[in-house]
């Protein structure tokens, strides 16, 4: 019991550490000096999880108050592995997620496979930020 509540603690952590990591590069990727200017950052993240909204309120309250111009988007599925394997396929998938021990075996099959995706990292999968190289089958 003390193990799980443990790795939850660990997952948490890990959600909002990297929720923080992408609040602070400027929305438009414009110069330093210009974002520094800027007053309020303003936008919208989604996050998907299989921690439950109520064990993750607490922190997303403190997100909202540090941060009051940021929407974070917060989904939590009781079928995280299937429920994600699907957004992957339908490439409609959140700004942020942690990745199953059952999806990276989607992303490793192929002859053409550049990368490995180990379980459960946490990963940002906007394809508009980052270019992956992904195998044939993903681009489909």
């Amino acid at each position: 019991m003390r193990k799980m509540k443990k790795w939850k603690k660990k997952r948490v952590v890990a959600v909002l550490l990297t929720l923080l990591v992408l609040l602070q590069f400027p929305a438009d990727f414009g110069s330093v000096a210009h974002a520094a200017q800027k007053k309020e950052i303003r936008g919208t993240i989604s996050v998907a999880s299989n921690i439950s909204q109520q064990d993750m309120q607490q922190y997303l309250d403190g997100v909202n108050k540090k941060y009051p111009g940021i929407e974070v988007k917060y989904q939590s599925y009781s079928d995280y592995d299937n429920e994600v394997s699907k957004q992957i396929q339908d490439r409609d998938y959140p700004d942020v997620l942690f990745v199953p021990g059952s999806v990276p075996g989607a992303f490793t099959t192929g002859k053409n496979c550049r990368f490995c995706l180990q379980s459960w990292i946490l990963i940002t999968l906007s394809l508009s930020m980052i270019r992956l190289d992904t195998p044939e089958e993903m681009r489909r």
